[in-house]
């Protein structure tokens, strides 16, 4: 379960523009080696 500290984190403004970034720079691709799927399935949102 998240601590209460976790959800102002998770859903900040600042939080959600890095994470776009990320995924952008990423190409919307999992970095782990060998995995072919999107970001989005593999890691938690």
């Amino acid at each position: 379960m998240a601590k209460d500290w976790s959800k102002a984190f998770y859903n900040s403004a600042v939080r959600k523009a890095a994470r776009q970034e990320v995924l952008k720079r990423d190409r919307y691709r999992c970095t782990e080696p060998g995995c072919y799927r999107t970001a989005e399935r593999c890691i938690i949102s």
